[in-house]
């Protein structure tokens, strides 16, 4: 039977979990904005109210990449943490 992966990080070392968190925050900065918000299940409207920006911004950013932005690190981060609106 699988188990739950909150079981297993919970018995890693504090050293191999800052480690998994780096590697997981370096893999989601590489991750195109688009793919991450459909992984996300977001729609671009949905990040777009997230973000407090509109919607046209969003797809914007995904056309052109916002890997130029000065804090991509910031963008992603938010993405991760959105939630579809209710």
């Amino acid at each position: 039977m699988a188990r739950k992966f909150s079981e297993l990080r919970s018995k890693m070392s504090p050293a191999a979990r800052a480690h998994s968190e780096a590697r997981a925050r370096a893999m989601l900065a590489e991750m195109p904005l688009q793919e991450l918000r459909v992984a996300r299940g977001l729609s671009q409207q949905a990040l777009a109210a997230s973000l407090k920006v509109r919607q046209a911004s969003i797809s914007k950013l995904e056309r052109r990449g916002f890997q130029r932005r000065r804090d991509p690190e910031r963008v992603v981060l938010r993405v991760t943490e959105a939630r579809e609106p209710e």
